[in-house]
C-alpha cells in the first residue's frame, strides 16, 4: 500500500512515530506480518483502540476482525511516496463538453437573473464524466447541466448535496428557474 503525498509532506517523514501495532497489542514480524502479543486486552482497551471519542462505537471495535486487521496492517505496512505527475509535453488537450461549455454559462446567467453568485463552479466528480456546473453550500445544492451519471448523484449525496439537473439548454433555465423560485436565492 502506497500513501501518495504533497512533496512538502514528505519532510515531516522523520518526524512521524513507529506504527501503532504495538498499541493494538500486534508485533510486527519484519516480514509484513504481525503476530497478537500476550495482553488481557480481549476486542480492545483504552490502551489500544478504545478512547473517550469513539465511546459510542465500543462495542463494534474489534482488534482482532480479520477485515480490521487487514486494514491497520495495510496501514503500518504502507509508505509514503511523491505522487506520479504527467509531463507536460503527454498531456494531451481536450475538447470541453457540451456540459463543460454550458456551465461556464451559468454565472453570467445568474448575475443577468439577479441570483446569488454560486460559492463554486465547475467541479469535477471522481469517477465520473459529470461536472457539478454550480455550488451552492447555503442551499446544500449541486446543479447540473443536464442529467448527471449515478456516480455524480451518489458523490453528492455522500456530500449531503441535493442533485438538481438544469435543462441541457441554456435557453430553458429561465422557464427553469420561474419553476423553481425557491431554488437559488436572489440577490
Amino acid at each position: 500500500m502506497s500513501l501518495s503525498v504533497w512533496p512538502a509532506s514528505l519532510e515531516l517523514l522523520p518526524k512521524l512515530p513507529a506504527p501503532p501495532c504495538g498499541l493494538w497489542h500486534y508485533a510486527d514480524q519484519g516480514d509484513g506480518t504481525w503476530l497478537p502479543i500476550e495482553h488481557d486486552c480481549q476486542a480492545g482497551c483504552y490502551q489500544c483502540l478504545l478512547s473517550y471519542f469513539n465511546q459510542p462505537d465500543h462495542d463494534k471495535i474489534n482488534r482482532r476482525d480479520k477485515a480490521a486487521l487487514q486494514i491497520l496492517t495495510s496501514l503500518a505496512n504502507g509508505s509514503l511516496q511523491e505522487p506520479q505527475t504527467v509531463p507536460p509535453e503527454n498531456i494531451t488537450p481536450s475538447t470541453e463538453s457540451a456540459p463543460q461549455q454550458q456551465a461556464g454559462a451559468w454565472p453570467e446567467f445568474a448575475a443577468a437573473h439577479r441570483l446569488a453568485a454560486p460559492d463554486r463552479l465547475n467541479i469535477p466528480i471522481p469517477d465520473s464524466t459529470s461536472l457539478v456546473a454550480a455550488l451552492y453550500r447555503s442551499r446544500r445544492l449541486a446543479l447540473f447541466i443536464g442529467a448527471p451519471t449515478p456516480e455524480a448523484t451518489a458523490w453528492a449525496e455522500d456530500q449531503g448535496l441535493q442533485s438538481v439537473a438544469l435543462p441541457d439548454d441554456p435557453a430553458a433555465w429561465p422557464e427553469f428557474i420561474s419553476a423553481n423560485p425557491d431554488l437559488i436565492p436572489t440577490v
